[in-house]
């Protein structure tokens, strides 16, 4: 990896075509020896919220470690909480109260 991922903050804000705006965001990136920590938040009008987490590593390559997702609001369709371990693979999402992961799909 030739250069590195340094600290950010933004911020955002989320439009139609018709430069309307649906959301105000906020990203923020801070790093800790070889991780990277990319948390990025859009609060809607209506008062629904897309929060996101992920986790890097820059240790030769940029590889996702972890991602966290979380949507709420009636923005959305229904409510999303998605987690990622890029370590292992394992994917795990949660909506409209019922969990699924891996292919295998059971209710709270």
């Amino acid at each position: 990896m030739k250069y590195k991922e340094g600290v950010v903050h933004g911020f955002l804000a989320l439009r139609t075509l018709q430069d309307e705006t649906l959301a105000d965001g906020d990203l923020t990136q801070v790093t800790n020896g070889d991780r990277v920590t990319a948390h990025l938040v859009f609060h809607f009008k209506d008062g629904s919220v897309q929060e996101e987490t992920s986790v890097f590593s820059q240790r030769g390559t940029f590889r996702l470690l972890s991602n966290h997702l979380i949507q709420k609001g009636s923005t959305f369709k229904r409510p999303m909480d998605v987690t990622i371990d890029g370590s292992s693979g394992k994917v795990t999402v949660r909506y409209g109260g019922r969990w699924r992961e891996k292919g295998h799909q059971q209710s709270d």
